[in-house]
């Protein structure tokens, strides 16, 4: 296949990338800095997407392009996190529409962000036929990022392009992502739960996130919304404590929500603090397999590296 990525030298890109290439696939990426990028077999590097002339043949564009979500929300960077996701989206919707051959699938990213939040205490787990509370559609910055984004991309499918909407939880690996930026604290013993720790985490391990990118990519299901989480989503309580014992380190500490909302603002509010129970029922539908269902087998041997 030859198949357009944006987002492509990104946490989760960067893998799909290397994965297709692997597979014989021929992988066109737009990248701010090809220049800093290593070329390899099958591997085409763009800064835009004017570079694509109007007789491309693209059988496939997964879209994964976006700002980094974990930085302060001030109101400037909210526009650089709508611009990055948004303005991106509609470019690909106006090559799509000059292309003389039509991509075959797109498969656009978004976010579980989209529901809102729940607490563990709610026994509320959401999939992808729960609708958002009307306060969550009207205050929820993070649910109007992923309902813009979103829209956006629905303008593809009026083009008559299979179109897959991805909601991604918190995609782990000790390589880079949230997961990343938590080891430090945990392996010194200094790990714990955040706040009161009952909030929703709903995660999925990268190579799942990336293996479920490319079922998808090759038409393995009905097009529309599916949730790029773990069968088994747990509360941030729970997970802290499941990364320390993988680590063999105690959990004793908690971060207080007051010193979430100082740091972090809206952010902290939003992202660390709230979160969702988030099961991704259209895709075990399919009968996808995870190579990690439950969170004690993705942290498995994550001790063991340096």
């Amino acid at each position: 296949m030859k198949i357009l990525i944006t987002g492509g030298t990104g946490f989760i890109g960067g893998q799909l990338t290397k994965q297709l290439l692997a597979m014989g696939h021929q992988v066109t990426v737009l990248t701010r800095y090809p220049q800093k990028q290593s070329m390899q077999a099958g591997l085409r590097l763009v800064d835009s997407l004017s570079q694509l002339a109007d007789n491309e043949i693209i059988d496939g564009i997964i879209n994964l392009a976006g700002a980094p979500i974990n930085k302060r929300w001030t109101p400037q960077y909210k526009n650089t996190l709508i611009d990055s996701r948004v303005n991106t989206t509609e470019q690909i919707a106006a090559l799509v529409q000059r292309l003389l051959t039509r991509p075959r699938v797109f498969i656009s990213g978004s976010a579980i962000g989209f529901y809102g939040h729940t607490t563990s205490a709610d026994g509320a787990i959401v999939d992808e036929t729960s609708q958002p509370t009307i306060d969550t559609q009207q205050n929820d910055f993070a649910h109007q990022l992923c309902a813009r984004w979103e829209a956006a991309a629905a303008t593809i499918t009026e083009l008559g392009v299979k179109t897959y909407i991805i909601r991604l939880g918190v995609v782990l690996d000790s390589s880079g992502g949230a997961l990343a930026e938590m080891l430090p604290a945990f392996k010194l013993g200094l790990g714990g739960k955040i706040g009161s720790g009952r909030q929703g985490f709903s995660w999925i391990h990268r190579d799942d996130a990336v293996n479920a990118i490319h079922f998808l990519l090759a038409d393995s299901a009905s097009p529309g919304v599916y949730n790029l989480t773990a069968p088994y989503p747990v509360t941030n309580a729970a997970f802290s404590q499941a990364l320390a014992k993988a680590l063999h380190r105690p959990c004793v500490m908690t971060i207080p929500a007051f010193a979430i909302r100082l740091l972090f603002g809206e952010m902290g509010e939003t992202l660390l603090l709230n979160g969702q129970c988030v099961k991704p029922t259209r895709l075990l539908s399919t009968g996808f397999a995870f190579q990690y269902p439950t969170l004690q087998e993705a942290l498995s041997g994550i001790g063991k590296k340096p």
